[in-house]
């Protein structure tokens, strides 16, 4: 292998992992660092189960660490999160003006691939804890920085995919399918419109009465899948690692990686 092609490529991805922290930390200063906490309070240490609703509750401990300001709790491995006004648990990290929030949901990706560190060492699990439903929360289709061999990939330059960041109307939200490689936006619990991307333009698909969005998807996932052909559209977990950063970055939430539920 070409030595000089080999460090290009080294390059290009140390630069992208620079990017992809530096739109983190842009992210965070739109987030304020106040949180109003679970209801029940915590002396410190003490471990609470809580729960992520994300599409299928996820659930984790978490407790109060004395070096954390109140608001603040930490996960068993240790990160720093605290809960959004709507319940959504979100990572969190600290600047030379307090603790900020990241857009990033706790749940949907590794916090150590986008430059998330943790606040206090990790613990275990005490015995006789059970193990909460839903699996370990943190990790849970959790991307990893791995751009490839092709560097950047198209739809991160593409000016139709682009408009989605202006899109805040319809839009406080993103996420991925998991094995149908369709990117998703939208806003709030009950959204009036779904916008999935299709590898080459945006479809806005509109919910039935009463329709949640695994229906929604359901009843157009042969259309999407018959548009992805169309187009060649490829998505690898680098994919997901830049869309979870450029979300963030544009005000979103980032929900993580969905698996459709044909019901």
């Amino acid at each position: 292998m070409d030595p000089l092609a080999e460090d290009g490529r080294r390059r290009g991805r140390a630069l992208w992992g620079t990017l992809l922290v530096a739109f983190l930390v842009a992210r965070g200063a739109l987030f304020p660092a106040e949180g109003s906490g679970p209801e029940k309070a915590l002396d410190p240490g003490e471990l609470l189960p809580v729960g992520q609703p994300l599409f299928g509750t996820s659930f984790f401990y978490v407790h109060r660490p004395q070096s954390l300001p109140e608001g603040w709790f930490a996960t068993l491995e240790g990160y720093p999160v605290r809960p959004l006004s709507g319940g959504e648990w979100v990572f969190g990290f600290l600047t030379p003006g307090g603790w900020r929030s990241t857009g990033c949901m706790v749940g949907t990706l590794d916090p150590a691939a986008v430059g998330i560190l943790p606040a206090v060492p990790p613990r275990s699990l005490p015995p006789g804890r059970p193990l909460l439903p839903g699996g370990p929360c943190l990790g849970m289709g959790a991307p990893t920085l791995s751009l490839g061999e092709g560097g950047i990939p198209s739809w991160a330059s593409d000016p139709l995919f682009q408009e989605v960041k202006t899109w805040r109307a319809t839009v406080d939200r993103m996420a991925v399918l998991v094995k149908v490689p369709v990117v998703l936006a939208w806003k709030g619990d009950h959204p009036e419109v779904v916008h999935a991307w299709t590898g080459q333009d945006w479809l806005s698909l509109y919910p039935r009465p009463g329709e949640d969005l695994d229906r929604l998807l359901a009843r157009h996932l042969y259309t999407l899948v018959q548009l992805l052909h169309r187009g060649a559209f490829v998505w690898t977990p680098g994919d997901t690692a830049l869309l979870a950063s450029q979300c963030t970055s544009w005000g979103y939430l980032w929900s993580g990686v969905l698996a459709l539920e044909m019901r």
